[in-house]
């Protein structure tokens, strides 16, 4: 008989191989996207000269720039020593992969739980393909990676409070600037609870160093001025973007929503970005007294960070766009998995049917939503009429291998060479010598 542990080993290979098959297939099959080019070029700008500019958006550190320097690494660093389109794309997912196995290496030092650390891995690796457009990290968007760094922050923040405030501002100010409404939420509670609010107030003061390293450049380089020009240009245009919706507060919800691009989403997908937080909402309200025997205040760290985002997407933003959504849906599906495979919250009946009508729908295939529905109702009555927790862990973890292996075959077999393999793109040309809408142009016409 298998033991658990080459089980275990056996899932962890095969969640690497068709993860990295999937991102580096897809990356040969994405098209050309006008944000990618502004995230690319101002991104590999921002490394070598501390200037975030993409040329044609206006010059260095344009507000319109909503993509920080956290959302490319991995793309900067393969680029620069492959010049590789299809390779960069795919060390951008690379990246992802060393925030979380760093991210399950705390985990298993804080909760010393040795035997899980390549469980939570191998689950956190796989369910990144739950997340609706999820190839926005092979784009070097900034929405997925920013969040998680923000999530990170949120279930570290118990044992490592200073180094949890540099994660939360470097989410912020170096990924996405949406975050700092939940965070807000975050501080206001630790002030409220918090007895010794003194220390408190001196951990916040770590808060404060990634946001001086963005802005110190910003008041040297930005093309408008200095940093009271940008913040003055910032607020400008945060209050006429579509996307923010502060323009459009007083106007009727549900003429914002059938206008956007909600519309043209189809049934399921309307499912997982309305229908999925409001279950997961609901399984944090019934663990809740649990959730913060874990974590002082984890629940409502999580809750109002998830709430506050689901709101703002739902009520004032008027685009819709599903890549916005990311910020509430990754915390909701990462948080649901690490509460799954923690020992110390019991898990009944309601919680595993709620974390089910969660899950499944966020599956790639139909048919696998179907199959999974299937061996999930045998199992439990085979068990009977009950869910043993481990078997359930591996059956969804089976499940999660099966998703991403359909993606990963999907997108081989739509694979594209046009590019020649990556290689001598016009965006080299860019990145080196132009940034002008020019460069830009070819950009869009040419990959």
């Amino acid at each position: 008989m298998i033991s658990e542990s080459i089980k275990t080993y056996v899932r962890l290979i095969a969640s690497l191989f068709f993860s990295i098959s999937a991102a580096y297939y897809l990356s040969a099959t994405l098209g050309n996207f006008v944000d990618e080019y502004a995230s690319v070029t101002s991104i590999n700008s921002y490394f070598k000269t501390f200037k975030l500019d993409a040329g044609f958006l206006g010059g260095p550190y344009s507000v319109e720039l909503t993509s920080g320097p956290l959302s490319g690494v991995g793309f900067f660093i393969s680029w620069e020593t492959t010049k590789n389109l299809f390779l960069s794309r795919t060390s951008n997912f690379l990246f992802l992969i060393v925030v979380l196995i760093t991210f399950s290496i705390f985990k298993k030092k804080v909760d010393n739980e040795k035997n899980q650390i390549l469980t939570l891995f191998t689950v956190l690796l796989t369910s990144i393909f739950l997340i609706p457009w999820w190839y926005g990290i092979l784009y070097s968007l900034g929405e997925i990676i920013s969040t998680l760094f923000f999530l990170i922050a949120i279930f570290t923040y118990e044992n490592q409070k200073k180094a949890s405030m540099l994660l939360f501002s470097t989410a912020i100010f170096f990924g996405k600037i949406i975050l700092l409404l939940p965070f807000v939420l975050i501080f206001v509670t630790e002030l409220y609870y918090r007895k010794d609010r003194i220390k408190f107030l001196s951990e916040v003061v770590y808060f404060f160093i990634p946001l001086l390293l963005f802005f110190i450049p910003v008041n040297l380089f930005y093309h408008n001025g200095n940093l009271l020009n940008y913040i003055s240009d910032f607020m400008r245009l945060l209050f006429s973007h579509s996307g923010a919706g502060l323009q459009s507060l007083d106007s009727n919800v549900i003429e914002k929503i059938i206008s956007s691009e909600f519309s043209s989403w189809n049934l399921i997908t309307k499912f997982r970005i309305l229908v999925t937080p409001i279950l997961f909402f609901i399984f944090l309200f019934k663990k809740k007294k649990l959730i913060n025997n874990l974590r002082q205040n984890l629940y409502l760290h999580i809750f109002l960070s998830s709430l506050t985002l689901y709101i703002w997407f739902w009520l004032i933003s008027e685009t819709k766009w599903i890549r916005y959504s990311q910020h509430f849906i990754v915390i909701i599906i990462f948080s649901c998995l690490i509460f799954l495979l923690d020992k110390k919250l019991e898990f009944d009946l309601l919680d595993y049917a709620l974390f089910v009508l969660i899950f499944l729908p966020l599956l790639s295939d139909v048919f696998l939503i179907f199959f999974a529905l299937v061996v999930i109702i045998i199992s439990f009555f085979k068990s009977n009429k009950t869910f043993e927790r481990q078997k359930f862990i591996n059956i969804f973890i089976m499940l999660l291998i099966f998703n991403i292996s359909i993606i990963s075959i999907e997108s081989y077999q739509n694979k594209i060479f046009e590019y020649k393999d990556g290689n001598e793109t016009i965006l080299n040309e860019c990145i080196q010598k132009k940034t002008g809408e020019f460069c830009k142009l070819g950009y869009l016409g040419d990959i």
